[in-house]
């Protein structure tokens, strides 16, 4: 189950930071496609790239489409929902436009690749590691640090946040570059972790990371939240989605009772 959790966990922390804000990111999931597509591609046509590259070209491609949704809300001031509604197509829409709506199949990727979330450290799956960390991180950040006390002021009262000298702008540029930076993370691990790039990977993905986020208690107008109960949310989908599995739920139904 917690291998199953782990991507889902990455990316729900990313919409966190966003939602902390009072904003929200709709296009982690074509976020994720897009990025695990031009990976699995440079990987399948250069087969000599080093795979340690990975997850930092996953990494820097998220971030590039997390610093447009940014750019759209903290500068150009356009409504979160509209922003990441139209980056959520546009996104989606270069998936089918460099792949002409054809896979990366299991074949065609180096074994290097595949294996970046197949090993074991200590008996333990590297997926639920990566995941581990990235919560640690994030942890750390929104507790200890003064960017994180920032994020949940700017969420609590915008307004309020400007005249004790916060810079709005560039935190709510930075959450929704984190946002990106870990769905593109997350694109590379669910291509290498399930061996194949699709056009239709991780479609509705960004629903059940708001869903985790939403039922780990963090609040929808933002300033208010643990991280720790955004784990508990992604858990808890998870746990419905094994127990419908076990359950031999038929796929129609499936979704509805999610």
């Amino acid at each position: 189950m917690l291998l199953d959790a782990s991507i889902l966990n990455i990316v729900a922390i990313g919409e966190m930071m966003v939602i902390l804000t009072g904003g929200i990111d709709l296009s982690v999931g074509s976020n994720l496609a897009l990025t695990g597509m031009i990976v699995s591609m440079l990987y399948r046509d250069l087969h000599n790239l080093p795979v340690i590259l990975a997850p930092i070209l996953g990494i820097i491609i998220g971030g590039i489409c997390g610093a447009l949704n940014g750019l759209f809300v903290a500068k150009g001031r356009v409504i979160p929902i509209i922003a990441t509604l139209s980056t959520m197509y546009i996104f989606r829409g270069l998936v089918y436009i460099i792949s002409q709506g054809k896979w990366v199949n299991a074949h065609e990727m180096p074994e290097g690749y595949k294996l970046l979330t197949r090993v074991e450290v200590f008996g333990i799956p590297i997926l639920i590691i990566y995941a581990f960390i990235v919560f640690l991180l994030f942890y750390y950040i929104l507790n200890y640090k003064s960017i994180g006390r920032s994020i949940y002021a700017v969420g609590n009262n915008p307004q309020s946040s400007v005249y004790i000298g916060i810079d709005k702008t560039k935190v709510l540029f930075l959450v929704y570059l984190i946002s990106g930076i870990l769905s593109g993370l997350s694109g590379v691990l669910y291509t290498s972790r399930f061996a194949s790039a699709e056009s239709s990977a991780a479609v509705g993905f960004e629903l059940s990371a708001i869903s985790a986020v939403v039922i780990g208690g963090v609040k929808t107008t933002g300033g208010s939240g643990k991280i720790g109960g955004v784990v508990l949310g992604v858990l808890l989908l998870t746990m419905i989605v094994n127990g419908l599995n076990i359950m031999r739920i038929s796929p129609f139904y499936k979704l509805a009772l999610q």
